[in-house]
C-alpha cells in the first residue's frame, strides 16, 4: 500500500524526495496543535444574479487547449510535520497524453506520462511504470488528465463532478473517485481556474492531508515543435 500511494503521488505531481521525509521536523510535543489554515483564502461572494455553472461547459474551454507550460508552487502539509513542504519548478503538458513536470526546488527531479507509461527520476537514475498494471494508479493519472484535457466522457467514468462558481468568472471543479480502491488513496481533487486556465489545484488524501498546487506564467499554445518535445518531455532537466 505504501509503494502504491507514493505511485500515486507521483502521478499526480505530489513527489518529495524520501530523504526530506527520514528526519521530518516536529512540533513540540508539549505544544497545541495548530488548526491548519484553509487552503482556499475568502474569496468574495458570487453575485446572484450570476448564471449557473455547467461541468460541460467549463470543461469544453479547457479543451481547446493543445498544449501549455507553466511555473508551479507545491505545498504539502502532512500531520508529522510542523511545516509544509515546498516544491517549485515547470510544467508542460500537450495532448493527448503527454505531462512533463521538472521540480527544481528543494532539489532536481522529473516525472513523464507517455501516453500509458510514467516514468520517474532525475539526470542520474529513473524508473518506469506501465499503468496498466496499477489500476487505481492509472484511475488517478486518468482524472487529472482528463481535467487538463476538458475531456469530460473520462473524466465521469472514473470519478464523480460538481463545479461551483467563484468571483469573477471562475470555477472550481471538484472530483471525488468512484473506485474504493483509488479511495483509500485520495479522498477528493479540486481544481480552479477561469476561461481555458487553471490556477490551482488541491488533493486531499484519505488520511487528511493535502497538497495545494499553484499554478503561475500559465501559457496556452499550439503543439511543440520536435526540439521542444525533445527538450522537455525527458527525464532530468
Amino acid at each position: 500500500m505504501l509503494f502504491l500511494r507514493t505511485l500515486a503521488l507521483l502521478a499526480l505531481g505530489w513527489w518529495c524526495a524520501s530523504s526530506a521525509l527520514a528526519e521530518p521536523p516536529r512540533a513540540p510535543a508539549n505544544k497545541p496543535k495548530a488548526a491548519s489554515a484553509p487552503s482556499v483564502a475568502k474569496r468574495a461572494a458570487v453575485p446572484a444574479s450570476a448564471p449557473p455553472l455547467e461541468v460541460s461547459a467549463v470543461l469544453a474551454q479547457l479543451a481547446q487547449t493543445d498544449a501549455l507550460s507553466a511555473h508551479f508552487r507545491e505545498d504539502k502539509r502532512m500531520a508529522l510535520l510542523a511545516q509544509p513542504m515546498r516544491s517549485e519548478g515547470r510544467l508542460y503538458y500537450q495532448k493527448p497524453r503527454q505531462l512533463a513536470r521538472h521540480t527544481d526546488q528543494p532539489r532536481k527531479s522529473s516525472l513523464l506520462l507517455r501516453g500509458q507509461t510514467l516514468s520517474f527520476g532525475d539526470k542520474e537514475h529513473s524508473e518506469s511504470i506501465e499503468l496498466s498494471a496499477q489500476p487505481a494508479l492509472r484511475v488517478l493519472v486518468d482524472t487529472f488528465v482528463s481535467v487538463l484535457a476538458g475531456d469530460l466522457a473520462a473524466l465521469t467514468r472514473v470519478a464523480d463532478v460538481t463545479i461551483e462558481a467563484l468571483p469573477e468568472h471562475g470555477f472550481r471543479i471538484r472530483v471525488t473517485p468512484k473506485d474504493d480502491k483509488v479511495k483509500r488513496l485520495v479522498r477528493s481533487m479540486s481544481f480552479e481556474g477561469q476561461g481555458a486556465l487553471l490556477s490551482r489545484m488541491e488533493l486531499l488524501d484519505a488520511n487528511g492531508d493535502s497538497t495545494l498546487t499553484t499554478f503561475t506564467d500559465v501559457a496556452r499554445r499550439g503543439p511543440f515543435s520536435a526540439a521542444e518535445q525533445a527538450r522537455f518531455f525527458k527525464i532530468g532537466h
